[in-house]
């Protein structure tokens, strides 16, 4: 139940990337995960221990923005993640607000952010089932 560290500056869209552009409603760095919040539209770094929504994931950061600023993120296709991954490895939303690890923890909700491909290359599938895990 390790986070993946991940280096921002080597945090980098594939050729087969779906980017959409929000507005940040906090600090968020390049490489960590994201959800919207219903309530203002604005992205926030996802929590896998805190609420279901908070764990619904969205994209990886391309940018980094402070609260009020553009951001870009990644939603769909390949991302060099700018860490060191296990290829066939699944990653999940962690209890560290903006990170992924790579298994599932108790208390945690069950949501997919990507799928190593090599050792530095994932595919962004987000899927979130909106259990927690017992």
């Amino acid at each position: 139940m390790a986070d993946l560290s991940i280096t921002a500056a080597n945090v980098a869209p594939g050729s087969d990337a779906v980017k959409l552009t929000y507005t940040s409603g906090a600090t968020i760095t390049q490489g960590q995960t994201c959800y919207q919040n219903s309530s203002d539209s604005k992205v926030y770094l996802t929590d896998g221990n805190v609420t279901a929504t908070e764990s619904v994931f969205v994209g990886v950061a391309l940018n980094s923005a402070t609260a009020g600023q553009p951001i870009t993120l990644q939603t769909s296709g390949s991302l060099t993640t700018g860490g060191t991954m296990t290829v066939g490895q699944t990653y999940w939303v962690s209890n560290t607000a903006g990170a992924v690890q790579n298994s599932i923890s108790a208390g945690t909700f069950n949501t997919i952010v990507y799928i190593a491909t090599s050792a530095t290359v994932a595919m962004i599938v987000g899927i979130s089932s909106q259990t927690q895990q017992a």
